[in-house]
């Protein structure tokens, strides 16, 4: 019988189970780990007519459907689904003839819109 011991999110030096949990040689020795890496990343918030709150009535805003689950693979979006940056944001088409969604550049809400804020997709680039 073999006894599974949590992984505690860090460990002492000391600790006997160090090196059960450490990461395969193969990519320790990985060039990626080796070298210093800075991401360029924008924020794009899809946002809805009326605020979103936790309030337990239900509203417009909790029967909206923001995009289909996908693929965790593919960053949990469908196949086929084609996403367009421009400066201002994203529109993202999924298929199956749905309306394009347009996502709006966080850089560009006004305060009183990220009340309005029902998803958010992250982009971005290796620099």
């Amino acid at each position: 019988m073999t006894a599974v011991i949590p992984y505690p999110g860090y460990m002492e030096l000391e600790d006997p189970r160090r090196d059960t949990l450490a990461p395969p040689p193969v990519l320790q020795k990985n060039l990626v780990v080796k070298y210093r890496q800075t991401w360029k990343l924008r924020e794009h918030h899809l946002l809805t007519t009326e605020p979103v709150t936790n309030s337990p009535v239900s509203t417009e805003v909790d029967d909206f459907d923001p995009l289909s689950s996908g693929d965790p693979l593919r960053s949990y979006f469908t196949t086929g689904t084609h996403i367009k940056e421009d400066h201002n944001g994203l529109e993202v088409h999924e298929p199956g003839g749905k309306e394009p969604l347009h996502y709006k550049r966080a850089y560009f809400l006004q305060p009183d819109e990220q009340r309005h804020v029902c998803d958010i997709i992250l982009t971005g680039e290796l620099q």
